[in-house]
């Protein structure tokens, strides 16, 4: 695989994570999805959505 900056970035952070000790890591709100199992085999959390932020975030219609 070619790595561009968004795959050069994730493998960079996932390396990061490894060396502090992380055995795995979970991305939440990914899209797309098959960058993600193209670039390192990731899969999907089957009944993860609409994840644990439902009801904690603004509308986009909402001020600041």
């Amino acid at each position: 695989m070619r790595k561009n900056g968004s795959t050069g970035l994730l493998f960079a952070c996932l390396e990061d994570m490894r060396q502090q000790g992380y055995g795995y890591a979970i991305v939440g709100g990914v899209g797309p999805t098959a960058f993600y199992s193209k670039a390192v085999g990731a899969v999907l959390i089957e009944g993860s959505e609409p994840g644990v932020y439902r009801g904690l975030l603004r509308s986009s219609g909402s001020e600041f």
